[in-house]
């Protein structure tokens, strides 16, 4: 019964915060005004050059991701691994955290591979994927650590003395803290659960050993580096669409990167949550909230149209073109 109800609440709690986000965007008159005005005089020849750009990035991860399969024994195909990924994506803008293990289902199902060692691979990716984020997230802090404190500073104070009450006497986040602790209670007494989360560190620890193991580390390298190269020129281009936003500073776009990378785990897909950091992140600046909001809405939709239709297009492939495909090969030595 409590396993149920903690599983509805990891579907329910981000759809609804996503749905919160929209509607406070929305009621907004302001922002409403400016989204709609935004639509229509951005210059969508960057919003296509950014979609390119996106397709590019997950080419390159699905090239990358072989190099930690190679090292345990599977040569596969690579169109089975980009079909996966894009899948992945368009499966976690419905279902919360379900990309990674759909991602992981249908490769293993094609490429005839245990489950749990494809999931350790998508996994050890992860960390390294988290990792390149933090060295991003570091690096612009530290270079914008005058700045961005005392922009936050000043908007905590303006929003401490327009709060009729102090944060800790709202029950609310309180209510939340006490789900979360007895779901941890939970799965600490839970032999099958210890026995899965066990498994996933296994995979986990197999995967990571594949990124030392591997002769290609500087190939991985060098693609990850890339990869999150792509991810933050396809967030600057389209702030070049719109005349309020093309002159905004390098400096304003990467704490805003930084801001909306992290607000994606919030939400499935970054649905409500991505415009909002953006526009959080350029308000700290004394730029208009309402225009970040709205340029990120732009972004969000581009990007969630484009993963929608891959990841469709995707799913027919992977079985249209595996019918007569018997699996993966042995690495060659």
């Amino acid at each position: 019964m409590v396993k149920k109800i903690l599983n509805s609440l990891k579907i329910i709690l981000p759809i609804g915060l996503a749905v919160y986000f929209f509607w406070t965007t929305f009621d907004n008159p302001e922002t409403k005004e400016e989204i709609f005005t935004s639509f229509k005089e951005v210059n969508y020849f960057y919003i296509f050059l950014t979609l390119v750009i996106v397709l590019i990035s997950h080419l390159s991860r699905a090239y990358r991701w072989r190099f930690l399969l190679k090292p345990l024994g599977y040569e596969t195909k690579f169109s089975n691994s980009f079909y996966a990924i894009m899948i992945g994506y368009v499966v976690n803008m419905i279902i919360p955290r379900a990309g990674e293990i759909s991602r992981a289902a249908f490769f293993s199902r094609f490429e005839k591979i245990p489950t749990e060692k494809t999931f350790g691979t998508i996994a050890a990716e992860r960390v390294v994927d988290l990792f390149a984020l933090a060295t991003i997230t570091f690096v612009t802090f530290y270079i914008e650590r005058d700045t961005a404190w005392k922009a936050a500073m000043e908007l905590y104070e303006s929003n401490k003395k327009s709060q009729k009450a102090p944060f800790y006497e709202n029950p609310w986040p309180w209510v939340v803290l006490a789900i979360f602790a007895a779901g941890a209670i939970f799965v600490l007494r839970s032999p099958k659960i210890k026995l899965k989360i066990q498994g996933l560190i296994s995979g986990l620890i197999e995967g990571l050993l594949s990124i030392v193991k591997t002769k290609y580390k500087w190939q991985y390298l060098l693609h990850t580096i890339f990869i999150w190269g792509c991810y933050v020129f396809m967030f600057y281009l389209p702030f070049l669409g719109l005349e309020s936003t093309k002159d905004i500073g390098i400096n304003t776009i990467l704490v805003a990167f930084v801001f909306s990378a992290f607000a994606i785990v919030l939400t499935p897909g970054g649905t409500g949550s991505f415009h909002k950091a953006v526009g959080l992140a350029i308000g700290l600046y004394g730029y208009s909230v309402a225009t970040g909001e709205a340029l990120g809405l732009i972004i969000w939709v581009a990007q969630a149209i484009f993963y929608i239709v891959i990841g469709l297009v995707s799913l027919y492939l992977i079985n249209k073109t595996n019918e007569d495909y018997d699996g993966h090969s042995p690495t060659v030595s």
